[in-house]
């Protein structure tokens, strides 16, 4: 692993700079909205071209990769943007992550860099190349969503390195577990095996995984992928989310299936998701996962 790159703290009142890595906003106008309203109600200075919001390339882009991959690069060095946030995910971002990670090698310190769904072919290239931490979180479509809990509070004390300890929905009935959290979609990161940017394994990982709209057989099929490529043989576990199964018998038989299939112990209870609890977790950091917490072992940001 790389040496380790901390984000620089957010401010009191932050800076956001919103970015459009994949999908258009396209019948999301509406929660996009809402999402920006929440941030600059809690403070927040939030930038982003509202041109961007008629962008739709290929009906399921947010523009041509050139225009998607600019806009990260130019977030990335604007220069009192506190933190890049993600508008939305859908697909895309693996068509600009091998020039982004070329370009965020150029850097000597990251933004803070917040994101989840499609985003995890950004985030994850950072974290396991470059050794940045960056964060799986809520996209701003994701924040004024009815079935999404999120803490904006949490999220903002997060970036600006005022907590380094986060309180899981569900405790753990285990012993502690430390590991380097890594992870976030799982079709995603199976999509990213044979690529320049493909996760590799390492050992002492805790690998997350959450997953939208997809088939059981089609999740047994990526997890299968993931596991074949070798990515878990040197984990210390696998740490499941939702799942984005149709009801709780689907989401916990899912999950006995893949604790059958996995080479290391799995958790459940992830906050991270298309529903339910989504929190700022920290991938690139090593972390320990203790009954109802998840604890920093070192900054997530640099204060």
């Amino acid at each position: 692993m790389n040496r380790l790159k901390l984000p620089r703290a957010a401010g009191q009142r932050p800076v956001v700079r919103v970015v459009l890595p994949a999908g258009p906003l396209t019948r999301h106008e509406s929660d996009f909205y809402a999402g920006l309203s929440k941030l600059e109600a809690y403070g927040c200075e939030v930038r982003w071209d509202d041109s961007r919001v008629d962008d739709d390339w290929r009906g399921y882009l947010s523009g041509p990769d050139f225009k998607r991959l600019e806009e990260v690069c130019s977030a990335f060095t604007e220069p009192d943007v506190d933190i890049v946030w993600c508008g939305r995910g859908g697909s895309g971002c693996n068509r600009i992550a091998d020039p982004l990670l070329q370009y965020a090698k150029t850097l000597t310190v990251p933004k803070c860099l917040i994101g989840f769904s499609d985003v995890t072919a950004l985030l994850n290239p950072l974290c396991q190349t470059l050794g940045w931490v960056a964060f799986h979180g809520p996209v701003i479509t994701s924040l004024a969503k009815g079935d999404i809990n999120t803490d904006i509070d949490e999220i903002l004390n997060v970036l600006r390195g005022e907590q380094t300890e986060l309180i899981l929905p569900v405790p753990f009935q285990r012993p502690a577990l430390r590991g380097r959290l890594l992870g976030g979609n799982l079709t995603v990161l199976a999509s990213m095996i044979g690529t320049p940017t493909a996760p590799r394994p390492a050992a002492d990982t805790i690998w997350l995984l959450e997953d939208v709209g997809e088939s059981p057989y089609r999740i047994d099929r990526a997890f299968d992928q993931l596991k074949r490529a070798g990515l878990f043989k040197d984990a210390c576990a696998i740490w499941l989310g939702d799942l984005g199964l149709p009801d709780q018998e689907s989401e916990m038989q899912m999950a006995a299936q893949i604790r059958e299939d996995a080479p290391c112990p799995v958790l459940l209870n992830a906050p991270a998701g298309h529903r339910a609890n989504l929190s700022p977790l920290p991938l690139g950091a090593t972390v320990e996962l203790c009954r109802g917490r998840l604890r920093a072992q070192h900054p997530w940001v640099a204060r």
